[in-house]
């Protein structure tokens, strides 16, 4: 277990900057699969990291959620036709499609390297 030191929801780190203490550390160099720990599984996630293994790329899990209440509760993505993520959004008011993404990501590790570069970018520390 890692602790962030943080003790309350005002001064947590965000989930992006939780993975990045993760991996530094624990020196992690190896694909990562994260996903939150406030979720409940009935399903195997071994097909999903199969997937990013044929890929060869990283990948988030995602389903169609036609609902808008639900799609406001969620990340919702966008997608070209090769299935690459042209839109990323976090409880959209007025989502632009319906692809609900639970927090389940396969991370390559080339992929992993690049956290904190992202979080240096600008990426947003929480999602």
């Amino acid at each position: 277990m890692i602790d962030d030191g943080t003790i309350t929801n005002e001064t947590r780190l965000g989930a992006v900057k939780d993975i990045q203490l993760a991996v530094e550390t624990l020196n992690l160099t190896d694909d990562l699969l994260v996903m939150a720990g406030d979720n409940v599984l009935d399903f195997s996630l071994s097909s999903f990291v199969s997937f990013m293994r044929k890929k060869k790329t990283s990948c988030v899990m995602c389903h169609e959620e036609n609902e808008l209440k639900k799609q406001q509760k969620t990340v919702i993505i966008t997608v070209d036709s090769e299935d690459l993520i042209t839109s990323y959004e976090e409880k959209p008011k007025g989502p632009k499609g319906n692809l609900a993404v639970p927090p389940f990501y396969c991370y390559r590790s080339a992929n992993v390297k690049r956290i904190q570069e992202a979080l240096d970018g600008g990426c947003g520390y929480d999602a």
